[in-house]
């Protein structure tokens, strides 16, 4: 696991994670795609703007969502279709 002794930028993240954000992470953390899903209130939201906020500020990085409402919430979001 990347954030086990690693100067990762996520490790102060990774105590406020739950199992399934940290597995996404460690994902995130090698270049991986991932579709973060789940029901309202789940944290969707909170996770991705976490890991955006813990980037090097002039790091490349797509998000999108799959509705507008949802691409709103997110710094730079845009729709996957669009």
């Amino acid at each position: 696991m990347a954030h086990k002794g690693s100067k990762s930028v996520f490790a102060s993240l990774y105590p406020k994670l739950n199992a399934e954000q940290k597995k996404s992470l460690q994902l995130i953390e090698q270049k991986k795609s991932v579709c973060i899903t789940g029901p309202g209130g789940s944290g969707k939201t909170w996770f991705t703007n976490e890991v955006i906020r813990c980037l090097p500020k002039k790091s490349t990085v797509a998000v999108t969502a799959t509705t507008a409402l949802a691409a709103k919430a997110l710094p730079n979001g845009t729709t996957l279709h669009r």
